[in-house]
C-alpha cells in the first residue's frame, strides 16, 4: 500500500465510518478515481487460516454484505461506473455489488411467487376464462438452479489445480453432503444483511476467527444466530406452502413449488445440518433443556445468551433506526398477513349465499367462544404464578398441572369437533403476525414482545420434534458425521489427536516457559549483592 500516493492526493478518510467498514475496497475506489492503478497478485496456496465453521462463514457473508450496500449508497461506485466502457462496467458489476443484487431480488422473488400463488389459491382465483394458471418452469428451474451454479466455481478451480477427474469427484462430494443446501442458505445471508444495511446501516466489522470448528453449537445459540435472517424466513415460507398445497385447485402443485420447497428447506435445515453430532440423541436432550431455560419468560438480565428478553431487545434495535420511508415499505408485509387472514376464515372466498354467511359467522362465534376460555385458563395460570410464593409448592404444582390439562383438553376437544377451527386459528396466527410487524415497527410493546415469544416457542418446539425423531432413529447421525468428516477421517486427519496434541504442545510450552522462568529467579538470588565481599563496590 502507497501511503505516500494517497497522502498526497487527499488521502483515503471519509466522513461516514460506515464507509470505512470496507477500507480496501474504498482505496482501490480513491486510487482507480485520482488516475492511479491497483495491482492485484493472488496466492493460490499460502499458509493462511480460512473461515469453516458455518457460524464463521455466516459472520463473513455478513460482513461483506453490509459492506457492499454501504458501496452501493457511496459516491465511489457512481464515480467509478461513469467512466467505464460496457463490457468493464458489466465485469464490475457482476464481480462486486451485482452479485449481492442478484442476492437480495432472488430472495425477493421466492417471496412474492410463493405468495401471489397462495393469494390466488385462497381467493379461489386460480383460473382466468376458464384456465388454469400454468406454472412457469423457468422460474423454478432458475430458482432451484442457484444452488448448482455457485459449485461452477468451485469446479473451475479444482480442474486447475487437480485436474477433472478429481474436481468432478470433489464436486459430486459436495452435493452429496448437502453442498446445494449451503449455497442457497447463504444466498439469504447476503440477501438479508444487504436489505437491512440499506435500510438502516449499521454496518459494522464482524471477527469471525480461524479455528478448525468441530465442537458441537447449542440449539440457543444457532437460534440467536440465524432466527432473524433465516429462520423465521423459512418458517414463514414453509405455512405459505403447506397452506398453497391445502388450498389450491390445480393439479401442479409439485410442479409449482419443488425450486421453492428446496430454498425453504435451505433456510430452516441448513445450519443445523452443517451443525457436528445435530441429530445426536444426548446432544438433543441438553439443547432442548438449554433452550427451554433460555426462553423461559422468569429467566432476565445477563446478556443475549442468557436471556430471550435481552436477545429480543437487540434484534429489534435494527428497527429503530430505520426511515418513515422504509418503515412504511416493510409495513406492506403487514397489510399482505391481513388480506390472507381474512381469506383463510372465510374459506369460500364468496359470501353471496346468506346460508353460508350465517354458517361462516356461527363458527367464528364458537371459535371465539372457544378463543376466549383458553385465554381465560393461561390468565388463570398466569394468576397462579404470580402468588406462588404464598402457596405451597404441593398445591402450586397441583394448579398447574390441572390448568395445563384443562386447556389441552379443551383445545383437543375444539379442533376435533369443529373442522373449520383450524383455518381460524391459522387467520388469526397470520392477524397476529400483522399486528406483531406493525407493532415493531410502531414501537415494540408488551403485546408485540408476548406474541413474539410465543412464536419462538412453537418454532423451537417444531425443531425439536424433527430432531427427536431423527435423533431417535439414530441412522441420521451416523450418516451425518460421515458425510461432514469424511474427507477429512480418509486422509488420516483424526481432529481428536490434532486438538490433543495442540494441548499437549501448549501445556508443554508453558511448562517450559515457567521452568526458564523459575530457573532465572534461582539465579537473580544466588547473585551477590552490590556491596558485599568478593563483590566490586557499588558506585
Amino acid at each position: 500500500f502507497d501511503k505516500l500516493w494517497f497522502a498526497t492526493r487527499g488521502g483515503v478518510s471519509k466522513a461516514s465510518k460506515g464507509i470505512n467498514l470496507s477500507e480496501d475496497i474504498f482505496a482501490g475506489y480513491t486510487a482507480v478515481i485520482r488516475g492511479g492503478a491497483v495491482a492485484m497478485k493472488e496466492y493460490v496456496q499460502v499458509g493462511k487460516g480460512r473461515d469453516v465453521g458455518m457460524q464463521q462463514i455466516y459472520k463473513f457473508e455478513a460482513k461483506l454484505s453490509q459492506g457492499n450496500a454501504e458501496q452501493t449508497l457511496s459516491r465511489d461506485v457512481d464515480r467509478v461506473a461513469d467512466r467505464l466502457d460496457f463490457p468493464r462496467l458489466l465485469a464490475y458489476y457482476f464481480g462486486g455489488i451485482g452479485h449481492y443484487i442478484n442476492s437480495f431480488m432472488t430472495v425477493v422473488t421466492i417471496q412474492v411467487a410463493t405468495y401471489l400463488s397462495l393469494v390466488l389459491a385462497v381467493f379461489g382465483a386460480e383460473e382466468i376464462g376458464g384456465r388454469r394458471i400454468v406454472p412457469l418452469g423457468t422460474i423454478q428451474i432458475i430458482l432451484a438452479g442457484l444452488g448448482l451454479l455457485n459449485t461452477l466455481p468451485l469446479l473451475a478451480t479444482l480442474m486447475v489445480e487437480r485436474g477433472l477427474l478429481a474436481a468432478t469427484r470433489d464436486v459430486l462430494q459436495v452435493f452429496v453432503s448437502g453442498g446445494p443446501l449451503y449455497f442457497v442458505f447463504h444466498i439469504q445471508t447476503r440477501a438479508h444483511y444487504f436489505a437491512q444495511t440499506l435500510l438502516a446501516g449499521g454496518a459494522s466489522y464482524k471477527a469471525t476467527g480461524r479455528g478448525f470448528v468441530t465442537r458441537h453449537s447449542f440449539f440457543d445459540e444457532q437460534y440467536r444466530f440465524f432466527a432473524a435472517s433465516h429462520l423465521y424466513l423459512g418458517v414463514e415460507l414453509a405455512a405459505a406452502l403447506v397452506l398453497l398445497g391445502v388450498h389450491t385447485e390445480s393439479f401442479q402443485y409439485v410442479g409449482m413449488t419443488w425450486s421453492l420447497w428446496l430454498a425453504t428447506l435451505s433456510f430452516l435445515l441448513a445450519p443445523f445440518w452443517f451443525n457436528p453430532l445435530g441429530f445426536s440423541w444426548p446432544h438433543v436432550t441438553e439443547d432442548f433443556r438449554r433452550w427451554l431455560r433460555w426462553i423461559s419468560p422468569y429467566t432476565h438480565g445477563g446478556t443475549s445468551a442468557d436471556s430471550w428478553e435481552v436477545w429480543y431487545k437487540e434484534e429489534i434495535a435494527v428497527y429503530h433506526r430505520l426511515s418513515v420511508q422504509s418503515k412504511v415499505l416493510l409495513s406492506t408485509k403487514a397489510i399482505l398477513y391481513v388480506a390472507l387472514a381474512r381469506g383463510l376464515a372465510w374459506k369460500s372466498g364468496r359470501l353471496d349465499d346468506p346460508k353460508t354467511r350465517a354458517k361462516e359467522v356461527k363458527e367464528m362465534g364458537s371459535f371465539a367462544s372457544c378463543a376466549a376460555g383458553l385465554v381465560a385458563l393461561a390468565l388463570a395460570s398466569v394468576c397462579v404464578d404470580a402468588v406462588a410464593a404464598r402457596l405451597h409448592y404441593a398445591l402450586h404444582r397441583l394448579l398447574k398441572m390441572v390448568l395445563g390439562v384443562a386447556t389441552l383438553t379443551v383445545a383437543v376437544l375444539a379442533f376435533l369437533t369443529h373442522g373449520s377451527f383450524v383455518h381460524l386459528a391459522v387467520s388469526l396466527y397470520y392477524l397476529a403476525a400483522a399486528v406483531n410487524i406493525l407493532g415493531t415497527l410502531l414501537g415494540s410493546t408488551t403485546l408485540v414482545r408476548h406474541l413474539q415469544r410465543i412464536h419462538d416457542g412453537l418454532t423451537g418446539y417444531a425443531f425439536f420434534t424433527l430432531f427427536v425423531v431423527l435423533s431417535a432413529l439414530h441412522i441420521f447421525d451416523v450418516v451425518q458425521t460421515w458425510l461432514l468428516f469424511h474427507n477429512a477421517l480418509s486422509q488420516g486427519v483424526v481432529v481428536d489427536n490434532i486438538l490433543k496434541q495442540a494441548r499437549r504442545s501448549q501445556e508443554a510450552s508453558g511448562d517450559s516457559d515457567a521452568r526458564d522462568a523459575s530457573a532465572a529467579s534461582a539465579d537473580l538470588g544466588a547473585m551477590p549483592a552490590p556491596g558485599d565481599r568478593g563483590s566490586p563496590a557499588a558506585p
